[in-house]
């Protein structure tokens, strides 16, 4: 395999002790410099109930906290989202779509897809009734 590639590792919280085994081995394998690699949990590596010698290789590098977006912060993310595509997008339009869509990252980006198309489809600018007929057409995952 492509040394740099990225290896992502099932939800060490979850894997049996074979997959850690596996895991443990290839890690191993690759050496400490060996590319990327994402194991995903609960927790920090170095609070897991792994064996130590698997805890302290999943340590050795970067560690990252995942949380959820607050509204607030989605509202920002939507709005440079769109501005990455080429377009401006409201407050209302942005405070519409967190009123009365799903408010996870993957349908509310999905949905400013959608708008987007929908805009250029029908050559009308983006508003919150436009909003609304996009939405139809997209049902939420």
């Amino acid at each position: 395999w492509d040394a740099g590639a990225l290896v992502a590792f099932v939800s060490m919280d979850a894997a049996t002790a074979a997959t850690l085994g596996a895991v443990f081995t290839l890690y191993n394998r690759r050496g400490a410099g060996g590319g990327p690699r994402c194991a995903p949990a609960s927790a920090p590596p170095a609070r897991l109930a792994l064996r130590g010698d698997l805890r302290t290789r999943l340590g050795h590098g970067l560690v990252y906290e995942l949380a959820p977006l607050r509204d607030d912060d989605k509202a920002a993310a939507l709005a440079r989202h769109a501005q990455a595509r080429g377009f401006l997008l409201g407050d209302d339009v942005i405070e519409y779509l967190l009123a009365h869509y799903r408010r996870d990252m993957t349908n509310l980006l999905r949905a400013v897809a959608a708008l987007d198309r929908h805009s250029l489809s029908t050559k009308r600018p983006i508003t919150v009734a436009l909003l609304r007929v996009a939405l139809e057409e997209v049902p939420p995952a």
